[in-house]
This record gives C-alpha cells, sequence and structure tokens, in this order.
C-alpha cells in the first residue's frame, strides 16, 4: 500500500528547477532547428538587374574574354557577397583525361554528315571548364578587392589539381599588386606544375610589374626562368620584353641576359624573342647594336629579317655597308 509520503507536494525551489531544465531544453532544440535550417537551405547567389551571377560569368561560353566591361560591371556592383560562388565553380573545375578525351577527340574528327550535332557540341564543349575560367576572370574584375581570397586561392594553385590550380593561378594573376609575392615566389620552383601559366600570365597582366617592386621581384624571377630549356626559357623571355613595354628600370639587369640568349645558335625561336626584348631595352642604348648587326648575317632567313626589321627602325644608319648585310644578302632563300 502506497504511504501517504508519496503524496506530498513538491518544494518550489524544485519546480523551478524543473521549469528552467524545461526551458533550456526548448531553447535548445530550437537553436538546433535554426542550425540545421541553415547549414540544409539552398544559398542564393547575388543578382544584378534580374540576372544570377553565373548568367554574367557565361554570357559567351565560346568567347569568355579575360576583359568584357559588361561582366565587370556586374561582378563589381555585387562585390565580394559572389567571391564564395566563383571559388566553388573554380574547384569544379577538373580536366578531363583518360577514356573522356578519347571518346570527345574521336567524335571531334568523325566526319560531320554522320555525326549528331548534340554529339559535337557535347565534344566541343566543357560547361564547367567555361563557368571556371568565368569565374577566375571574374576574380580578376574585383581586382585588390577580391583579395580577401587569397588564402583559399594559394591554396587551391598549390593543390596541383588539373584545372582549378590553372584558374587559381589566372585569378589571383587578376588580382594584381597584392598577389605579386604569392606568385613570384611560386614561379621561383622549378617543380611547381603550374609554372608555364605562371610565365605565361607575367606575359598577359602587365599589372604585376607597373610599380617598382614588382618590377625587380618580377624581373628576378623571369631572368633565372629565361635559363631554362625549351618553351619555358622562351616565354619568359617574351615575359621581359612585354615588361620592358611599361618599365626599363630593370635594364641593367635584363639586358645581359637577353645577349646571353641570342647565343642560343640551335633555337632560333629563342633568338628572335631575344631580340624583340633587346630592342625595347636597348631603345636608347647603341650598345646593343652591334648583336643586330652581327645577326644579319645569321644562318636563319628569318632571325636576318627580323635583326633588318629591328636596325631600320633603331638604327637605319648601321644597315650601311654593313658586311653582315652583305653576307645575309648571298645566303640562299628557304626552300618553299
Amino acid at each position: 500500500m502506497l504511504s501517504v509520503e508519496c503524496f506530498q507536494p513538491v518544494p518550489p525551489s524544485c519546480a523551478v528547477t524543473l521549469k528552467r531544465r524545461k526551458l533550456a531544453l526548448i531553447l535548445l532544440s530550437i537553436a538546433g532547428v535554426v542550425t540545421l535550417v541553415c547549414c540544409l537551405a539552398p544559398r542564393h547567389e547575388p543578382t544584378y538587374q534580374g540576372r544570377p551571377l553565373k548568367k554574367w560569368i557565361t554570357q559567351s561560353p565560346n568567347n569568355i574574354s579575360p576583359t568584357d566591361p559588361v561582366r565587370a560591371d556586374a561582378v563589381r556592383h555585387m562585390g565580394t557577397n559572389a567571391l564564395p560562388y566563383l571559388l566553388d565553380w573554380m574547384r569544379e573545375c577538373q580536366t578531363t583525361g583518360g577514356a573522356i578525351t578519347t571518346v570527345k577527340s574521336i567524335v571531334t574528327n568523325l566526319p560531320s554528315v554522320i555525326t549528331p550535332a548534340s554529339w559535337n557540341e557535347w565534344a566541343k564543349n566543357d560547361q564547367k571548364l567555361y563557368r571556371a575560367l568565368g569565374a577566375a576572370f571574374a576574380i580578376g574584375d574585383l581586382g585588390e578587392q577580391a583579395q580577401v581570397a587569397m588564402p583559399e586561392l594559394t591554396a587551391m594553385m598549390k593543390a596541383n589539381s588539373r584545372g582549378s590550380s590553372d584558374m587559381a593561378v589566372i585569378a589571383l594573376a587578376g588580382i594584381g599588386r597584392p598577389a605579386i609575392p604569392v606568385l613570384t615566389e611560386a614561379l621561383a620552383d622549378p617543380s611547381n606544375p603550374q609554372r608555364l601559366m605562371l610565365i605565361q600570365v607575367f606575359w598577359w597582366v602587365p599589372s604585376l610589374y607597373t610599380n617598382a617592386s614588382a618590377a625587380t621581384s618580377a624581373v628576378s624571377v623571369l631572368v633565372s626562368a629565361a635559363n631554362d630549356k625549351y618553351v619555358f626559357g622562351v616565354l619568359a623571355v617574351r615575359a621581359l620584353g612585354r615588361m620592358a613595354e611599361y618599365d626599363r628600370s630593370q635594364a641593367d639587369m635584363v639586358i645581359p641576359t637577353l645577349e646571353k640568349c641570342l647565343n642560343s645558335t640551335n633555337r632560333k625561336d629563342m633568338r628572335t624573342t631575344a631580340m624583340s626584348a633587346l630592342a625595347v631595352y636597348g631603345r636608347e642604348q647603341k650598345s646593343v647594336v652591334p648583336h643586330f648587326v652581327e645577326l644579319l648575317g645569321d644562318s636563319d632567313w628569318h632571325v636576318r629579317l627580323v635583326a633588318t626589321n629591328i636596325l631600320r627602325d633603331m638604327a637605319p644608319w648601321a644597315l650601311t655597308n654593313s658586311p653582315s648585310l652583305q653576307k645575309g644578302l648571298e645566303a640562299p632563300l628557304p626552300k618553299r
């Protein structure tokens, strides 16, 4: 039989404690539900003039330009709110390989009369690649405003992931001055898989060397890269020549390197590239003229032609009665 003590009322202090616990549990449950909803709810990408970001960066999938004023205006209106989406789209970019690449190559080379249009479109287009490239250019549209994304872009570049790492290099180049230390450090590493892309961005992004400190760091790395074999050295020399159009303050460092490249007798492409760069750096220095005069007698007709054109512009007086010129004129023309 139950005793009377079992039906004694709960003390007021215990009742208050129970109420507080219930309230705390309710609040924790509400907080958990809100957190879950926030995590699972789809993000809404920013828009401008009623169009989402994705539409602005892929307006013309087959003709994505690094300098698109329409895209740039839209992206700048959206500001840094666009960065999370741009970074996600860049991460999705993976250049296909293996069987898929083989199949696409076969389809592309099939006669058009037996290939459905949808097959050709699939073989020639890669929507993720176009979107990633547009995203990289869009980060460049933001310029230094996008430097808050540099840690993520640097990690993406160093991940050596095919496709997305190259996109990260393009985006960092677009940011400009704040990204110069990261890019020059990566370029200085001969084993970096993105080295080819890095050299190329130093050629087509003038903002990377339009101030003294940037020019000094970039030139020192490119001068070292100019000694590389194969295409790396040629592209580095090409970048040095491009840089001279904006800043020739490092001429004393660059000219000896270019003069050395002229002696690459087994590499016509290196000689002609170095000649074009040297013509810009030595525009006001007569000391470089003898190099071009000597090349008037080169065994390759194209080298002779480039040397003649440079001298005609820089020092026409050197073409008069030049023994090297006479030797060049007497050399046989290339067989057609």
